[in-house]
């Protein structure tokens, strides 16, 4: 008898222990995006809650707090990439360019969807002139958010025009990304000389085909400027 109460004792521990887990991270969830604080408090390791501390540090210069909780979370979850762009800017802040680069492009691998990384891999690679690094986080930023072509137009354009990254624009356009459309109309409307865009429209033609409303801002511009036979070659 008395070894079967031990057991029922030591079933009902664990039955409750794990219900205790269930509601301690469900709590920790709900909590977690809007009162990180709250959320450690149900569950001192989670992931979630120790990345949103580590940027609230952050945004706040308190470089020590953010790269202590950045690690946390990195210890919870290895794969958060977001984590690592908070090291980055704690890097960054601490006078250590080169460790914060290869921690943004760390980021970037293990996060493809965080704006942040893209956005500063891309002022990185167009501040040291690095042509297919600038294109490719240009395209991921505007595949993230297409909206944002208004703001990124003119380093669009200047890739489009510029011999040395054109070959990458081309190749990121003939994928067909859902910003094509809209930068063409914008490099079309640009103030950049025909000559200098007209090689980018005759490469991508030839190499993925364009449509009607994708060629129409180009050709009007080429009858504007009474291009009449480069209109019709095109």
């Amino acid at each position: 008898m008395q070894k079967k109460k031990i057991i029922a004792v030591c079933v009902l521990a664990v039955f409750t222990f794990a219900v205790w887990r269930v509601i301690s991270l469900g709590l920790a969830d709900a909590y977690a995006r809007k009162d990180p604080e709250r959320a450690l408090f149900w569950r001192g390791n989670h992931p979630e809650a120790l990345y949103r501390m580590a940027e609230r540090q952050a945004a706040g210069k308190r470089w020590p707090e953010a790269k202590a909780y950045a690690e946390r979370s990195l210890r919870a979850n290895p794969l958060d990439g977001r984590a690592l762009r908070v090291l980055a800017k704690a890097a960054e802040a601490n006078g250590q360019p080169a460790k914060a680069l290869d921690l943004y492009r760390k980021a970037a691998v293990l996060a493809p969807r965080d704006i942040p990384s893209h956005a500063w891999l891309l002022a990185h690679a167009l501040a040291n002139r690095e042509a297919q690094p600038a294109v490719t986080h240009l395209d991921a930023l505007l595949r993230l958010r297409p909206a944002a072509l208004g703001a990124l137009q003119a380093q669009a354009n200047a890739l489009a025009v510029n011999p040395a990254t054109q070959s990458f624009m081309v190749d990121a356009l003939a994928e067909n990304p859902p910003w094509r459309g809209q930068f063409l109309y914008g490099l079309a409307k640009s103030d950049f000389r025909s000559e200098d865009i007209a090689p980018l429209f005759l490469q991508l033609s030839r190499k993925s085909g364009l449509d009607t409303n994708e060629f129409k801002p180009w050709l009007e511009r080429l009858r504007t400027e009474k291009r009449y036979s480069q209109a019709y070659v095109t």
